[in-house]
């Protein structure tokens, strides 16, 4: 899995405000440094920043998610430096063609400056999603916003709930500013689905069919090395593998010992009882004594597709409980239904979904009673 990039651009040119830059940069790194996937984010942080260095570090870094931390205008127009310190503003066309022009692997712009809703509309036609702020956002708010951004994007959550989680960060520190950022998101593009980590994980898998329409074996390769070296599972404040490293390499190592008509029927019997992935250890045991026996391929792959499908699953369950979760704290009780009841058409009966429904009317119950 490849780590995902952040370039982080600061400007502070001479004789505006000072900005507390270094504090940001700060926070978010400590913050990316406590999650669960902090090995997978690169911060590269750019200072002084003018614009031509936009040109040079988006060709140099090609990143993922571009941060800006500068002043706005009113006027909508980024504040960089001149080749003399000195303030040098950046408009929103300008912004516009710069990410027509590079946007490359460019899937998110957060513009953590004032004013720059304006700019965010002029980028959001070519990149999946952009954070732009409506009025004058001060630094502690900046600061905190950003943060929790980051720090749930390194959690494995979706744009939708990092931005979301930055906004409860702000009500939660009694900032009153958590109505001036704004999440903008391309036409056909959902946020509550964009996984930055999570695409990079899945990006050398076709698991969408039970028997995948493809015949290049490093498929197979690629998808034991996978399990092998374990696979988060869940979003959450942990980093979780739903089946063990060391349970895999176990199963291997039993399927090592037995006669091929042993693992034929235990293969067999092990699909019967849905036990996947330790079915996919003793058919991969059996294709590596015979690679070219059709059979045991086809029954490889299916196990392999039946593994990725059951991660699938609770990968969109455990997103759609955090989603609601932070719905929670906005107080849109109907909206946390809306969010379990998806849940419970991907797996009828979940208990955490029912629980959430069931608080959730409780909760609407009773602000109804609050306002009689």
């Amino acid at each position: 899995m490849k780590p995902i990039k952040v370039l982080f651009f600061a400007a502070n040119p001479t004789g505006t405000t000072p900005l507390k830059l270094d504090e940001e940069i700060r926070a978010i790194t400590q913050k990316v440094r406590a999650s669960a996937q902090r090995d997978l984010m690169n911060i590269k942080s750019v200072w002084a920043v003018r614009p031509d260095d936009l040109l040079q570090s988006l060709n140099e870094y090609k990143p993922q998610i571009v941060h800006f931390s500068s002043h706005g205008s009113s006027k909508g127009e980024i504040i960089l430096l001149d080749s003399n310190g000195k303030p040098k503003s950046v408009g929103a066309a300008a912004l516009g063609a710069l990410f027509k022009t590079l946007k490359d692997n460019v899937r998110v712009v957060i513009l953590n400056t004032c004013h720059s809703r304006v700019q965010a509309e002029a980028i959001i036609e070519h990149v999946d999603c952009t954070v732009g702020m409506n009025a004058v956002i001060g630094d502690q708010a900046a600061i905190t916003f950003a943060a929790s951004f980051y720090r749930a994007i390194g959690f494995g959550r979706s744009i939708q709930e990092a931005f979301e989680q930055g906004k409860v960060a702000l009500m939660l520190e009694g900032i009153p500013e958590d109505t001036i950022p704004e999440l903008l998101y391309k036409s056909g593009v959902d946020p509550r689905e964009l996984f930055l980590l999570d695409s990079q994980h899945y990006q050398h898998f076709n698991w969408y069919n039970e028997t995948p329409a493809t015949d290049d074996v490093n498929w197979i390769k690629e998808g034991l090395e996978w399990l092998r070296h374990g696979f988060y599972s869940q979003y959450g404040s942990d980093r979780v593998h739903r089946y063990q490293v060391t349970e895999f390499s176990q199963w291997e190592q039993e399927a090592s010992t037995l006669d091929a008509l042993s693992l034929y029927d235990k293969g067999r019997l092990l699909i019967d009882n849905r036990e996947y992935p330790k079915a996919t250890a003793y058919w991969a045991a059996l294709w590596k004594r015979e690679p070219t026996n059709p059979e045991y391929e086809s029954y490889l792959r299916l196990c392999l597709s039946k593994v990725e499908r059951e991660i699938r699953i609770e990968n969109a369950i455990n997103a759609l409980i955090g989603i609601a979760e932070s719905t929670w704290h906005l107080g849109d009780y109907k909206g946390v239904i809306e969010y379990m009841n998806k849940v419970l058409a991907l797996s009828p009966n979940h208990p955490a979904a029912l629980r959430l429904i069931e608080r959730a009317q409780e909760a609407i119950l009773e602000r109804a009673r609050k306002h009689k």
